[in-house]
């Protein structure tokens, strides 16, 4: 920029009245109700940082509102320079006047009274020199402002001069800060001119010191010596020091420490301690998290086995050191069975955080690796936040957790360790008073057989994500009755099913990033519970999955789309394979996708069965028509050489003496006389003097097939189902089908008692003929009768024939036994 600019403006700042007409008074800003909250005698608040019409201020305004103003409040109104002359109708770019900040002018003249003064969040790079001088400030807050105090600095060797002019303050806030708008870039740390300040505040009244996040990007490290702090401060009553989120190399007491061995330096958390105890005797709060800031040569913090028992007796409440050094020192692990830790010294202590610290025994190249029987605090303590998130302390904890009654809040974080399911308790002499427990990071043991949570009815929020769990049980929470949140979410569940219906006040549950592709009904409706609660559940991250069988899900999520934190983050893979929001997946599109294959099929099958019906209703109209025609084709066509293996009779018939008219008249002399058969019956074959059964086995064995006539009478005779008994033997024997069933009457008309088991099988596994008195079913029944019998035998008659002693074969052609034969019939029937 060119200089000229700056010259101007600075001799318009100079010459300017502080009553001309670019003077900016007090009571004038006062009397504008949208730019100042308060104003009194006493106290003005004009705060700009949730003003929707903030007005810039750009220097101090000129005080002609009261003498007696003790508070200032100018917090966020660009102020670029501690000047009491602003400007009313011209607006200076910010860039063209921070030069103008070297006149100095003092607040002493119209401020007299001032004891607190806030200009937080403003574009101050510069404090003049005796800007304060005179003032009797207790409180003065420069945070979240551009400071460089090497522009108003001659010389490194020339100290700011800024808290010399504060002998009677009490609170000091210079904390946050941030790059000018013009983006100069420096390599000042702005700590190595705040540290060596605070000599000037040796004999004064300061209580409070927050130097917290006065790094810059471009800054280079700060090695900070403790001695110079603790000496400055040794006569004061400081309480609280906050030095967290600084630019910290190295922190050492005295002379500067190396450690050539190691390419980073170490601080001894006990040794902290004991110095802030020993030097500082009414500090309570003290923070020194996060130093280093995620550098590759932040300092190592340690801690030892015996650090607790040697620590000095001190009034500290609140303890924070944390390095964004990860421990990962090679060192041999040493297993305890059980730790016992004395806080008897400490027991004021309410808040300890120790993250990013390496656990140690005496010897620095032995490390805790695990407590197999958990660890206890004795002589009790008031511990209420622990911190100890961090890799590098143990790889596994179990057994329980005994001695921290008080603790409320507990931080484990990032520790990858497995944590037994018996430290999750909160029973009497356990967390009794747990509340926060954030586990992310870690391998928590789940296991369903055991109670979980026990006696935790304190708890609130709970954090186990990232702990590679695959599954929980639905009882998990059921000790934690007033829980308000649970995060599981970077884990392998791939299912879920938490039981939510004692958790009367649950309003968030995380289960994202896991391995979930749809909630099941049962669980939706469980959800219900923090619906009820106006709170949120999030899904998103998850391989959700939006394809025909989640439509009920999917409808779910789009009806409660509200109750879901980043529905808009809610990614689903959908019957394309492609990755849509399931919250604005259109449904009724999916559901006619999906029903589509139903459609067709069930109209396909309806267009089958209608066919297989109208081919039923005329096959069964035209049936007997087309087993006729059926018949006579398979007779045409089938090849009748089969042999006849030396049977001389064609068939063996079987019949009741009931039946017989019709076995003789109209069986016998159709097959017989009109077709040529031979058969066999014994009536007309049998020779006396023999054994029944024989009778019949030999004229079965002398016979192709066997015809037996079953009905109502057939049944109920003794004689025909033994002849039927003998039939099922010689079907047995041959191993092919020589069994021909007539039925004389249809099977529905004849008693389903009589029916045995043997004639239901040759039923169901063989084809039998059914006679009818109707004309053209008979034709069907000889048509069917002749093609099961096949081909005549037309055997010979042979002498072997002739001297058989159990059948006459030589009276086939003479026609029927003679009368005294028929009235024998029912004998034979009677006699088995």
């Amino acid at each position: 920029m060119a200089s000229w600019m700056y010259a101007c403006v600075v001799l318009l700042s100079v010459t300017s009245s502080l009553h001309g007409k670019y003077g900016r008074m007090l009571s004038e800003i006062c009397s504008d109700k949208h730019t100042c909250q308060s104003c009194t005698n006493t106290s003005i608040t004009c705060n700009g940082k949730d003003g929707s019409k903030k007005q810039p201020f750009y220097f101090i305004p000129v005080n002609d509102f009261s003498p007696e103003i003790r508070t200032l409040n100018l917090e966020f109104r660009d102020i670029i320079g501690l000047k009491l002359v602003g400007y009313k109708n011209k607006k200076l770019q910010r860039d063209r006047v921070h030069k103008v900040t070297k006149r100095n002018l003092t607040f002493q003249e119209y401020y007299p009274n001032l004891e607190y003064l806030n200009l937080a969040g403003n574009e101050l790079e510069a404090i003049p020199k005796d800007v304060f001088k005179g003032l009797a400030l207790r409180g003065l807050n420069l945070g979240i402002n551009p400071l460089n105090p090497r522009i108003m600095m001659k010389s490194e060797d020339e100290d700011w001069g800024i808290f010399e002019q504060l002998p009677n303050i009490r609170f000091l806030n210079i904390s946050r800060m941030k790059h000018p708008n013009h983006y100069q870039i420096t390599k000042h740390n702005i700590l190595q001119y705040l540290i060596p300040e605070l000599k000037y505040l040796n004999h004064s009244k300061i209580e409070v010191i927050d130097f917290s996040e006065t790094h810059r990007k471009t800054a280079k490290p700060y090695s900070l010596n403790m001695s110079l702090v603790l000496t400055a401060l040794k006569e004061t009553p400081i309480r609280e020091i906050y030095l967290s989120n600084n630019y910290i190399d190295n922190v050492y007491f005295g002379s500067n420490k190396e450690f050539p061995e190691l390419p980073y330096s170490r601080i001894g958390v006990g040794e902290m301690w004991n110095n802030l105890s020993t030097h500082l005797k009414h500090l309570e709060h003290f923070d020194m998290s996060n130093i280093g800031l995620d550098l590759f040569n932040s300092p190592l913090l340690i801690i030892h086995e015996g650090t607790f028992e040697k620590m000095i007796a001190s009034n500290l409440k609140t303890f924070k050191m944390s390095s964004s050094q990860t421990p990962d020192l090679q060192t041999d692990q040493i297993e305890f069975s059980h730790l016992l830790i004395n806080l008897a010294i400490i027991s004021k202590l309410e808040v300890l955080k120790l993250v990013n610290v390496m656990f140690l025994r005496s010897n620095y190249m032995c490390r805790v690796s695990s407590f197999q029987d958990g660890l206890s605090f004795q002589n009790g303590n008031k511990l209420r936040i622990l911190d100890i998130s961090g890799p590098g302390k143990f790889s596994e904890i179990n057994g329980e957790i005994k001695g921290l009654t008080s603790l409320e809040e507990l931080y484990f974080n990032d520790n990858n360790c497995i944590i037994g399911q018996s430290v999750l308790s909160c029973s009497n002499g356990n967390f009794e008073s747990l509340k926060i427990l954030r586990l992310s990071g870690n391998l928590v043991q789940l296991n369903s057989s055991k109670e979980v949570f026990a006696d935790c009815d304190k708890l609130i929020h709970v954090d186990l994500s990232y702990n590679k769990i695959k599954e929980i049980s639905s009882d998990l929470l059921k000790n934690a009755k007033n829980l308000k949140s649970l995060d599981l979410s970077g884990n392998l569940l791939t299912h879920i099913d938490l039981n939510l219906a004692e958790l009367k006040q649950m309003k968030f549950l995380n289960l994202s990033h896991n391995k979930l592709d749809k909630l099941e009904y049962f669980f939706m409706d469980k959800l219900k519970r923090i619906a009820a609660n106006e709170g949120l559940v999030d899904l998103h991250g998850n391989p959700l999955s939006c394809k025909c069988g989640e439509i009920e899900f999917i409808s779910w999520i789009q009806a409660n789309k509200f109750t879901f934190h980043k529905p808009n983050w809610m990614l689903c893979t959908d019957i394309f394979s492609t990755q849509v929001n399931i919250t604005k997946l259109n449904l009724a599109e999916l559901k006619f996708y999906c029903i589509k294959p139903i459609i067709i099929s069930v109209t396909a099958t309806a267009g089958t069965i209608g066919v297989i019906l109208l081919s039923t209703v005329l096959i069964y109209k035209y049936r007997f028509r087309i087993q006729y025609l059926a018949l006579l084709a398979r007779a045409q066509f089938r090849r009748r050489n089969v042999p006849d293996d030396g049977y001389y009779f064609d068939a063996f018939l079987s019949y009741s003496s009931l039946d017989k008219e019709f076995s003789h008249n109209t069986l016998t002399h159709r097959l017989e006389g009109d077709f040529g058969y031979k058969l066999c019956f014994d009536e007309r074959n049998f020779l006396g003097g023999h054994v029944l059964e024989e009778l019949v086995t030999v004229a079965m064995n002398h016979s192709k097939k066997i015809i037996l006539v079953i009905s109502e009478h057939f049944l109920r005779s003794k004689w025909c189902t033994f002849e039927m008994d003998i039939a099922n033997g010689v079907l047995a024997t041959r191993g092919c089908n020589c069994i021909i069933l007539i039925l004389r009457v249809p099977l529905n008309m004849i008693p389903a008692q009589l029916i045995k088991p043997r004639l239901r099988s040759l039923l169901e596994n063989r084809l039998y003929i059914e006679w009818s008195e109707e004309k053209d079913r008979q034709q069907l029944f000889w048509q069917k009768l002749k093609d099961t019998l096949g081909r005549p035998c037309n055997a010979e008659l042979t002498d072997e024939h002739r001297r058989n002693g159990y059948l006459v074969f030589n009276q086939f052609d003479t026609g029927i036994c003679d009368d005294v034969q028929d009235e024998l019939q029912p004998l034979l029937e009677n006699s088995v």
